[in-house]
């Protein structure tokens, strides 16, 4: 499918351009609620046996969404997506790291050779926190100091960077980059369920 629009790497960059830092809240939400449902038909998917395909994108970044001229998101490049199906994606060896660090999973920063759908999830908070507050929430210097800061440091408080973010999306952004992967909404549907029923 050829996709007409940018990625968000690409309009964060043309933003700073014009002195804009972060997203108008409105728009940061509509994007992430797009990032949220097409990772969701990812994690949701089946194959025609109605199998679950168990698909992890693993490499989810400000590079790999684009928004489209007419608004819609799409997530691109599952390059080093992993599916747990027999015949599916090839599986990373163990203790190798695949994906940008810097939006990287505490679990996928420690080279763990499984990783489930909560991975996806903690990138996707990263992705999130950056639309709201201008800045990746581990950026670092250098590759090794920034998986360093996804293992050991936690970010500052949304709120704390941003002010007028509501307290339910800076709860729900707080659960999604924590360390324990099973603090995390499980999958993209379970977000998803969650961003809708927030008024």
């Amino acid at each position: 499918e050829h996709v007409h629009g940018e990625d968000l790497r690409s309009i964060v960059r043309q933003m700073k351009k014009q002195g804009v830092l972060e997203f108008p809240l409105e728009h940061a939400l509509a994007i992430v609620l797009g990032m949220c449902s097409g990772l969701a038909y990812a994690h949701d998917k089946r194959d025609l046996d109605n199998s679950h395909l168990g698909i992890v994108h693993r490499d989810i970044s400000p590079q790999n969404v684009v928004v489209t001229f007419t608004g819609d998101v799409k997530f691109v490049d599952f390059g080093i997506a992993k599916s747990d199906s027999r015949g599916g994606f090839e599986q990373t060896k163990s203790g190798k790291l695949k994906g940008k660090v810097e939006y990287m999973s505490p679990e996928q920063a420690r080279g763990e050779p499984e990783v489930g759908p909560a991975a996806d999830i903690f990138s996707l908070g990263c992705v999130i926190y950056q639309c709201l507050s201008g800045k990746p929430p581990f950026r670092a210097g250098n590759a090794a100091a920034a998986l360093a800061k996804i293992l050991l440091e936690t970010p500052r408080p949304i709120q704390d960077v941003r002010k007028g973010i509501p307290e339910v999306i800076a709860d729900l952004l707080g659960r999604m980059l924590a360390k324990d992967a099973a603090r995390r909404p499980a999958d993209a549907s379970e977000l998803l369920a969650e961003l809708s029923g927030i008024g």
